[in-house]
């Protein structure tokens, strides 16, 4: 009987751990984002210290020459997933994968800018009507229950989150421009 506490112990542990890991964050990481034809693209670039309030990023402008154009740049944040204008004006930053079990006005749903200087904010509490819809993991949550949809041809982002309330922005002012329960 011991022996049997101690293997449902073991195995219970390790399922366990197993489920901490794969509640991990991902590594900040450099990258770049084209905008829909390939003329510009964003560089985000993570702190050496890989604090996501660190980061930085800068918008380019594909030249014949050896050396890109630099149009605009950012300081002060990194997110893992960036949306470049078709004119490379624009960009929308997702939040990153928010901490604790309750939506807030601290954990950044999405964010608007022009030429690397912020238009508007959305926090998590701002679009989850219904937090009791937010999806908990170990450490962090859901909010939105699908990837978002960027038309860059008509500077629009659509986000569902959770609660399935449907979210189109503009990307051009970062105002709603609709907001429907699905």
């Amino acid at each position: 009987m011991k022996t049997c506490k101690i293997i449902v112990a073991t195995v219970f542990s390790i399922f366990i751990s197993s489920l901490s890991w794969a509640d991990s964050e991902a590594p900040l990481f450099p990258y770049v984002t084209t905008a829909e034809y390939g003329h510009f693209y964003f560089k985000m670039v993570p702190d050496p210290s890989y604090d996501t309030n660190k980061g930085s990023g800068t918008c380019f402008e594909v030249t014949e020459g050896e050396a890109d154009k630099i149009l605009w740049q950012t300081t002060g944040w990194y997110s893992y997933q960036v949306y470049l204008s078709q004119d490379a004006e624009y960009l929308v930053r997702m939040g990153n994968w928010p901490r604790g079990h309750e939506v807030s006005a601290g954990h950044l749903a999405v964010a608007f800018y022009k030429k690397g200087n912020l238009l508007k904010s959305y926090s998590t509490k701002d679009l989850i009507k219904n937090p009791f819809a937010i999806k908990p993991t170990v450490s962090h949550y859901f909010w939105s229950s699908e990837a978002p949809v960027f038309k860059s041809s008509e500077n629009q982002l659509i986000i569902v989150t959770e609660d399935k309330i449907e979210y189109t922005f503009d990307i051009t002012s970062g105002e709603i421009l609709t907001q429907k329960k699905l």
